[in-house]
């Protein structure tokens, strides 16, 4: 679902600056978590949200998959992914 961008809260900011409008399209998604990692992301999140009120949890799960895979990509076998999966990797 793609949101429009809103001009609340810029006034005349919004009809003078010219900024380059992102829409960035989004899918839910359900996955299986412990509950202390529940805990630890409502923990942080309301921490976060003091002074970053707009702060959403997805944002707060998106960085760290994009910061996790980004590992991923450049250590590889050394990566902290693979460092705390539970499984053994496959033989090929």
């Amino acid at each position: 679902m793609t949101k429009k961008p809103t001009i609340k809260g810029k006034g005349a900011d919004f009809f003078l600056k010219q900024e380059e409008v992102r829409y960035v399209e989004q899918r839910k998604v359900t996955f299986y978590i412990p509950e202390t990692l529940v805990d630890a992301l409502e923990s942080v999140w309301l921490d976060l949200r003091k002074t970053h009120k707009k702060l959403k949890k997805s944002d707060i799960a998106r960085i760290a998959l994009e910061e996790i895979f980004r590992d991923y990509e450049e250590r590889h076998d050394d990566s902290i992914l693979l460092e705390h999966l539970d499984v053994k990797p496959v033989k090929r």
